[in-house]
């Protein structure tokens, strides 16, 4: 089956990354480039990663999280981002923040929904699973 996109995947919690990693390994149209913390430098910078879709964890809110969502934007400009957000993620992304990502997707969302938002957004979809 060819690929439908490669994935930079931003996450900061072990637990967390083993379930997107275990859910990501049941999709043989999905490639997993990378996976780095919000702090991974080393990741977001390799200049070899041409990701087709950037999956960015929000459930921990930082000071930094929008300013570090612009930044991927202007590193990785033709990939889509796709943001994990906590349940009741209405309330994720402030009115008052600008969010330039192309979908959201609950960290509770079952397995199936999380690639189908995946798809979704890789496809060009908008995806907001609140």
């Amino acid at each position: 089956m060819d690929k439908l996109g490669r994935i930079l995947v931003i996450n900061e919690h072990p637990l967390i990354w083993l379930g997107l990693r275990a859910v990501l390994a049941e999709a043989s149209d999905i490639e997993v480039l990378a996976q780095g913390d919000h702090g991974d430098e080393s990741v977001a910078t390799d200049g070899g990663l041409t990701p087709d879709l950037l999956l960015l964890d929000r459930t921990v809110a930082g000071v930094h999280d929008f300013e570090r969502l612009a930044w991927l934007r202007r590193r990785y400009p033709d990939a889509r981002v796709l943001l994990v957000v906590p349940s009741g993620g209405e309330n994720a992304i402030p009115a008052s923040q600008p969010c330039d990502a192309d979908g959201c997707v609950r960290i509770d969302a079952t397995h199936k929904e999380f690639l189908l938002a995946i798809r979704s957004v890789l496809q060009g979809r908008p995806c907001l699973w609140w």
